[in-house]
């Protein structure tokens, strides 16, 4: 079960609180569609399906259809929930017809209860037409396809009663249809007539609540954590679901401190591409070892040919200064390369704007990726010559920024990344039919991962630092005598 489940998997008590402050306001509401999007256990599940015993109770002869997009998590999340909800407000003078999959109550009223999820593509849309209801409730609606969201509409056809298409999402990312009024979402502001947009907070549920429960939340998704959002105040944003990569080995108190640039040492630039979001980030090496992450930008549903502007101003900005400054740009590889060399890549615009990235043809290549997760690791679980944290994220809040097509606003992802924003995938990689484990590519925070990976990869793993360096010169000079002498014999030779 991932950590943003319903709270449907929670026991309800034997009475419920009176629904107060914005959950009363969300029972009322009569809007034809609304989204009903919250934290843990604010009790949106609880409050929607609630709200769809109200109208069967008062609208004798009603018909509604609440569902789960699986039909398993239907039947073994959502039903049990109704039932035990159904038992609290006395409303159990039904039976479940099992040829039809629903409830039919004495009063006339039905509730069918079935998931939505297709077979195969020629059946996807079998279970919805032919269907017609006033009311509908997609429970934990961001697993929804947006085509079948759509869908729903169509089934609120029935006669004389009054209409009402609700979802209840765990909060979902901003490039998801349930954010895109375009697409049938529901805009934050409200913009679109007839759909209600409502946000829940974990400290909204307070009177349902054991203020320690409370407490407990908030201490482990504190405010600068990747879930704080999602977790406890119901943001859209980054939903991060699964096993921490780095959970054992980051420590944000280690970690993210204060760096200053050597311009002496290289700066180190990755560029990586994503489904929706590009990111760039600039590292240094340390002297005697380590990585330490500088600054970065994220772009949120942007081209690339509108990001590059962006970077080149604050590169210019944030480095431009330093004396004799030099660039090291990476990107990933940009695939097999047609025969006469002119395949349009992201590569060739990176070209365009005056960069010139490396890169290893194997970078995205499981066992490869997985060797530099755990050369990261390894930087973070020690101190390098110079008695520092061998890997450091700088701690300047401007230096760290989103970028969308609303402007620029500060956001830690570098650091939200390592400390939970990379996870593990369920599914391993066979790589000479040994099972690899491979990260998840949310298209988020592997687009960092893989940037951080890239510079490791082509500038860092194998290659002695600038401290082995020096060390290597001393100790050939010391074998030498001293500075360089000319032999006596030889082409060089003074005699020659």
């Amino acid at each position: 079960m991932s950590e943003l489940e319903s709270e449907s998997e929670k026991p309800l008590p034997e009475s419920l609180n009176p629904w107060q402050g914005i959950h009363e306001e969300i029972f009322n509401d009569t809007t034809p569609e609304r989204d009903v999007e919250g934290s843990r256990m604010c009790a949106k599940t609880t409050l929607c399906l609630d709200n769809e015993i109200y109208y069967l109770k008062k609208y004798p002869g009603i018909k509604s259809l609440i569902f789960r997009y699986s039909d398993t998590a239907t039947r073994t999340k959502l039903i049990p929930r109704f039932e035990e909800l159904c038992r609290i407000r006395g409303a159990t003078d039904y039976e479940w017809d099992s040829r039809e999959l629903c409830y039919n109550f004495t009063n006339g009223s039905k509730v069918y209860a079935f998931g939505l999820k297709a077979a195969n593509a020629n059946q996807r849309y079998e279970k919805l037409r032919g269907l017609d209801v006033s009311r509908v409730y997609s429970d934990q609606s961001e697993e929804l396809p947006a085509d079948i969201g759509q869908e729903l509409r169509a089934s609120l056809r029935q006669k004389g009663f009054p209409h009402q298409l609700t979802f209840s999402p765990n909060p979902p990312g901003t490039n998801h249809w349930l954010a895109d009024g375009r697409h049938g979402g529901f805009p934050t502001d409200n913009s679109i007539k007839g759909r209600k947009y409502y946000r829940l907070r974990l400290r909204d549920n307070a009177y349902n609540l054991d203020p320690a429960d409370i407490e407990r939340m908030e201490r482990t998704f504190p405010p600068d954590h990747a879930k704080h959002g999602p977790m406890i105040l119901g943001t859209r944003g980054v939903n991060v679901i699964g096993e921490a990569v780095f959970e054992e080995t980051f420590r944000r108190q280690l970690h993210v401190r204060p760096l200053r640039v050597d311009s002496s040492i290289p700066l180190l630039e990755a560029f990586d591409f994503g489904k929706f979001n590009v990111v760039w980030c600039v590292a240094q090496r340390f002297h005697s070892g380590g990585l330490a992450f500088l600054a970065g930008i994220i772009g949120e549903n942007l081209f690339l040919e509108d990001f590059l502007p962006v970077v080149q101003e604050h590169r210019e900005e944030w480095f431009g200064a330093l004396p004799d400054v030099q660039f090291r740009t990476t990107c990933p590889p940009p695939g097999q390369v047609a025969n006469n060399g002119t395949r349009f890549t992201n590569l060739t615009l990176l070209h365009r704007a005056g960069f010139r990235p490396a890169y290893r043809d194997n970078a995205n290549a499981a066992d490869v990726r997985l060797a530099l997760i755990e050369q990261l690791a390894g930087y973070m679980r020690r101190r390098n010559a110079g008695g520092h944290e061998a890997f450091g994220i700088n701690d300047e809040e401007s230096r760290w920024l989103k970028v969308s097509h609303v402007g620029l606003e500060p956001w830690p992802f570098m650091a939200q990344a390592f400390e939970a924003g990379i996870v593990w995938d369920e599914h391993l990689r066979s790589v000479s039919n040994n099972p690899v484990r491979q990260i998840k590519d949310d298209d988020w925070f592997a687009n960092v991962a893989r940037a951080a990976s890239n510079i490791e990869l082509n500038f860092c793993a194998n290659r002695p630092t600038e401290a082995e360096r020096e060390a290597r010169a001393a100790k050939t000079r010391a074998m030498s005598g001293g500075p360089y002498q000319p032999g006596l014999t030889g082409r060089d030779s003074w005699m020659a």
